[in-house]
């Protein structure tokens, strides 16, 4: 992702985006610091025990932010996942990130959605 700084950078300013997320970011502890993008900061989650995969969210200067810890009972070589509570106008927002790296099976995504809406009847997209 480092390599690619620019066209970030310009996508966001052309966009106005206050915040969004990325994957695939291929950082670690050592190289998550040198991703810089002026006007915005840089918050991610990488892999510990190896190369690529990573996500994370850039959230402009001026959004008040904090991050989010969800433990999820789920193998993180199957999915990765960030949570952030943004504050717009007085009111929390949170956002997730939740990323399936390819060929990983689909099913996790059932039991994904099963721990973070244990109310919601998933045939029907209601909540109980």
């Amino acid at each position: 992702m480092l390599h690619k700084c620019t066209q970030l950078y310009t996508l966001l300013n052309r966009a106005a985006v206050s915040v969004t997320s990325v994957t695939e970011t291929w950082l670690n502890k050592s190289t998550a610091d040198s991703l810089n993008i002026p006007g915005y900061s840089f918050v991610t989650c990488s892999r510990k025990d190896k190369l690529g995969g990573g996500v994370g969210f850039l959230v402009a200067n001026g959004i008040n932010y904090k991050i989010i810890d969800i433990p999820l009972q789920i193998n993180s070589d199957v999915i990765e996942c960030q949570f952030i509570d943004i504050s717009l106008d007085g009111k929390h927002v949170l956002i997730g990130m939740i990323y399936r790296p390819p060929n990983n099976k689909i099913e996790v995504c059932e039991e994904l959605g099963s721990l973070l809406f244990p109310q919601t009847d998933h045939n029907k997209g209601l909540v109980n």
